[in-house]
């Protein structure tokens, strides 16, 4: 099993454990389906079971060579997603303090924001430090500490943990050979612990939504997990 496909295992039975649960929550009006229901609640601590103990590992798996490609597309929507902070941030302060609240001149005035979701690393590093620069000024900070902009901290914690976020992926050194070998052998024993929970957690939750097929055919789960599981064995 490669380290990609290692990856991708673990990032489906993540996304099987959330649909499960999510089902889950379906069986509890239908009284009649209790015993399916028990099924459901067996499938999902089954395949949340497996998943413990991962930690961070799919993030620091995304420095792995063979991952490039994914941490590049997992940066772009961070970059994204801080983009839509930087937006929510000028928002917050519009409710707060009006289209004129001086706060907003200071942080805003002369920003490109909407070319930014395609920019350049290097161009968005030196975005989100100017942001950074422009935040951590006495003015901005003396008013973002204020009374009036108290309903603005939620929106500027987000921003400043989309950055983090963002950073975290962007300006981290390259793995040692060593690393990379310790990291390649983690990922891919946790594949290879997670692929019987996985099976297991399938046949309960396909045992109790066949008595449910709106929901089992709602769900779009099953054919992509089968067929990842069926890869996965005919490459061992």
């Amino acid at each position: 099993m490669t380290p990609l496909e290692a990856f991708d295992l673990i990032a489906s039975a993540e996304l099987l454990e959330h649909r499960i649960k999510s089902i889950a929550k379906e069986f509890a009006p239908r009284s009649l389906l209790a015993r399916e229901a028990s099924w459901l609640g067996s499938a999902h601590e089954c395949i949340a079971q497996g998943l413990r103990g991962l930690d961070d590992l799919m993030t620091r798996a995304l420095f792995l060579p063979e991952l490039a490609n994914v941490r590049n597309e997992r940066v772009r929507v961070l970059q994204g997603a801080a983009v839509d902070a930087v937006e929510a941030l000028h928002g917050s302060i519009r409710e707060a303090d009006g289209e004129r609240s001086p706060l907003l001149e200071a942080l805003y005035t002369n920003l490109k924001v909407l070319p930014l979701r395609r920019a350049h690393q290097d161009d968005f590093d030196a975005f989100c430090t100017e942001f950074d620069r422009r935040l951590d000024a006495s003015y901005p900070k003396r008013m973002l500490a204020g009374e009036r902009y108290a309903s603005v901290t939620p929106a500027l914690a987000e921003l400043r943990r989309a950055f983090a976020e963002w950073r975290s992926l962007v300006l981290c050194a390259p793995l040692s050979e060593d690393d990379t070998h310790a990291l390649t052998n983690e990922i891919q024993a946790a594949a290879v612990r997670l692929e019987l929970p996985c099976r297991q957690a399938m046949l309960l939750a396909e045992a109790a939504l066949l008595a449910a097929p709106d929901l089992r055919d709602a769900s779009g789960i099953f054919d992509k997990m089968r067929k990842r599981m069926r890869s996965t064995r005919n490459e061992t």
